[in-house]
């Protein structure tokens, strides 16, 4: 169950850090059907791969339930706020600086990415 946590965790943190990156640049949610698409297509197999018997005996996954989802939920909100919060204290600067402020972010994901996998993994 912990590598499906970790798992599910890694891949909707990727979706919100393409949430950063177009919440960085000013691009509406629904200006890009592409990307859109990719991210409904994206979700559709992840919850394909912990729900649907053939795919969990492929992959060793297992059915998450709500208190797991909650926990997964909970993670991601609380670095989203984070991300929220350093660019409203950093939004008056230029945007040069507030560039680097995303790549800041952004590896400080790839951090929690590998503290989140490494802890749930065990």
């Amino acid at each position: 169950m912990g590598q499906t946590m970790a798992f599910t965790t890694l891949v909707l943190f990727e979706f919100v850090r393409l949430q950063m990156v177009r919440v960085e640049y000013r691009v509406g949610f629904f200006s890009n059907y592409w990307a859109l698409g990719a991210l409904v297509l994206s979700l559709l197999m992840k919850l394909a791969l912990l729900y649907v018997p053939f795919f969990q005996k492929m992959f060793r996954t297992v059915s998450l339930d709500g208190t797991q989802w909650t926990v997964i939920a909970g993670i991601i909100m609380v670095v989203w706020f984070v991300y929220l919060l350093l660019q409203y204290l950093f939004y008056a600067r230029k945007r040069k600086e507030r560039s680097s402020l995303m790549r800041l972010c952004c590896s400080l994901f790839d951090f929690s990415e590998n503290v989140v996998g490494t802890v749930l993994f065990f």
